[in-house]
């Protein structure tokens, strides 16, 4: 009976053919960057734990100031009521009648919100001229104080000053 020789696989140190090099290098590019993409996602990663983190500790201190403060934000039905009065829009909660804040009265609270109807101009400051007041040729008589009326002294645009007069008064003036 022969023997069986045993024989087992063990890891020894061989020398590279120029095929084992070039194979070996190739391994090397590809190794790298892999493991420069897992780096990448490494980062990406532990940027977004740190994110979700950063939420959950902004619950958590938000939770805390509520119970310190014994109240939390919730939505709440508010209306804007107009106080020609006072000239004044009144916010108002709903569920409890409160009023949280006052401001002034703008055109845009007479003029260009939806949620205002009816008449909310105030009266006007000043009476404006009424048809009855025309001359017999239909002007409408205006103050002095009047925005709408430019001064003598002005000169409209596109149109040019009158040089002759210039030319005089300097002349006027050299005497």
């Amino acid at each position: 009976m022969a023997k069986k020789k045993q024989t087992e696989m063990q890891k020894l140190p061989c020398k590279l053919t120029a095929e084992d090099r070039e194979r070996k290098s190739g391994e090397l590019v590809r190794l790298e960057r892999e493991e420069s993409k897992r780096k990448l996602d490494k980062k990406s990663k532990v940027s977004e734990l740190n994110a979700e983190l950063k939420q959950v500790r902004a619950q958590i201190d938000q939770v805390v100031e509520d119970l310190e403060k014994g109240t939390e934000l919730r939505e709440v039905q508010v209306e804007a009521r107009l106080d020609h009065e006072t000239k004044k829009v009144r916010y108002i909660r709903l569920d409890t009648e409160e009023e949280i804040q006052a401001r002034d009265m703008d055109l845009f609270d007479a003029t260009d919100n939806p949620n205002f109807e009816g008449d909310v101009l105030p009266p006007p400051s000043k009476p404006q001229p009424r048809a009855e007041d025309a001359d017999e040729d239909g002007v409408l008589p205006w103050g002095e104080e009047d925005e709408d009326i430019p001064p003598d002294n002005v000169t409209p645009i596109g149109q040019k000053k009158d040089s002759r007069k210039k030319a005089t008064k300097s002349k006027g003036r050299k005497k």
